[in-house]
């Protein structure tokens, strides 16, 4: 078994935001199929495709006001149901101002549908 790696707290989706989520890789933009969890560090997706670990992304929210993306790094990714895959993104430190306010605007939008979860991200 891995052991686990992530130190920041984070959020579980409950409630899904108005908006929609998309990853960018090599220029190709991809929509995110649902998010599993979100934190100052990282996000966790569900994708109709497979990402590559290592692989460098951007992550970007939109809705009728807002985009906002954060760059990150692929860290895993494997399949789920329903031919999907589940990815975690480790937002980059160089980027880690852009990834804390990503992830306080996405809070903001979302905080009546956020609960803590126990886990670490």
């Amino acid at each position: 078994m891995q052991q686990e790696r992530r130190t920041s707290k984070r959020k579980r989706f409950v409630n899904k935001p108005d908006g929609r989520f998309f990853v960018t890789v090599r220029n190709n933009q991809y929509e995110v199929m649902d998010v599993i969890d979100v934190s100052v560090a990282g996000i966790g997706l569900e994708m109709g495709i497979y990402l590559d670990p290592g692989r460098m992304v951007r992550v970007t929210y939109k809705d009728d006001d807002t985009t906002m993306y954060t760059t990150g790094t692929v860290t895993h990714c494997e399949p789920s149901a329903h031919q999907r895959y589940r990815a975690g993104i480790v937002f980059d430190f160089p980027h880690r101002e852009d990834s804390n306010l990503f992830y306080k605007r996405v809070r903001s939008f979302l905080d009546a549908g956020l609960n803590d979860d126990t886990r670490n991200l």
